[in-house]
């Protein structure tokens, strides 16, 4: 049996309407943006309860962003969700775990941050 293909808003909200997540420690208030490209497709994003990094306040956080097309299969759309959640899941995790006191592995930092350690080396030998 073939997969639908998502050809508007309302069908790409009913197949975002049906993912849900059994009870466990990832039940974080999940839910799905769409943003319209016209003639093109949507933008998805998911929206999940988290504590702020900063503050430790409840908030409502918002993934990354991904494009779905017009005529994207059902399994298509599924899979995207599955992604965003799982990038969702795993910044989440960057974020709390930490050794000594310290994140280390924050995801919030730049490039030019995380290069830091190597050019402090590389500057050393020199």
């Amino acid at each position: 049996m073939a997969d639908q293909t998502i050809e508007n808003q309302a069908a790409l909200r009913y197949v975002l309407d049906g993912i849900t997540f059994a009870p466990s420690c990832l039940d974080m208030g999940w839910a799905w943006q769409i943003e319209t490209i016209p003639d093109r497709g949507w933008f998805v994003n998911t929206t999940f309860r988290r504590p702020d990094t900063r503050t430790g306040e409840i908030g409502i956080g918002t993934g990354r962003k991904e494009f779905v097309p017009i005529g994207a299969s059902e399994s298509a759309v599924v899979k995207t969700a599955w992604l965003l959640a799982e990038l969702i899941v795993r910044h989440e995790l960057m974020e709390a775990f930490m050794y000594k006191g310290v994140r280390i592995f924050d995801p919030h930092r730049t490039v030019e941050e995380l290069a830091l350690p190597e050019r402090t080396k590389k500057a050393a030998v020199l």
